[in-house]
């Protein structure tokens, strides 16, 4: 199926989600610019992490926290913060789907950078992706998660 098809998406949108599975990080930088809404920049989240690329995906998320850049050392805590901030019924990224994809692909990076951003390792969805990445010999994926797990029990 097309993407443009699929989507109901505006041009910006399909741009930025398009670009996100590309992994083209100056066109997802014109898409943030020009202007996308809540279920284009989830879906490319989504896209970003399942393709792995991660360069991508914390784009996305310094988008959504209103940063210029991410800093590399310590970044989880301030992001986490933000991301549990959110009132109620504003717009919030979809950390567990997208995890639950990068999961699926054995994107490790991808995985670790979610998980520091607050996506929570005990998702509901997460199982059967995860079940699949060990299926498919995915350990280092599949070894974060738990990690992630253990320490937030």
């Amino acid at each position: 199926m097309k993407l443009s098809n699929y989507f109901r998406f505006s041009a910006n949108n399909r741009a930025l989600v398009k670009a996100a599975i590309g992994g083209n990080l100056g066109k997802v930088e014109a898409a943030l610019r020009a202007g996308t809404d809540p279920d284009a920049r989830n879906r490319a989240l989504k896209e970003a992490a399942f393709h792995g690329n991660t360069g991508i995906v914390r784009m996305l998320l310094v988008e959504k926290i209103g940063m210029k850049a991410m800093p590399e050392p310590g970044w989880k805590f301030m992001a986490r913060s933000v991301f549990n901030a959110i009132p109620q019924g504003q717009e919030k990224l979809d950390l567990d789907g997208a995890l639950s994809m990068a999961t699926l692909k054995g994107r490790t990076d991808a995985v670790k950078v979610l998980l520091e951003a607050g996506a929570n390792p005990n998702a509901e969805r997460l199982g059967l992706m995860e079940w699949a990445a060990s299926a498919n010999g995915l350990t280092e994926t599949v070894n974060a998660v738990h990690e992630a797990r253990h320490h937030t029990i």
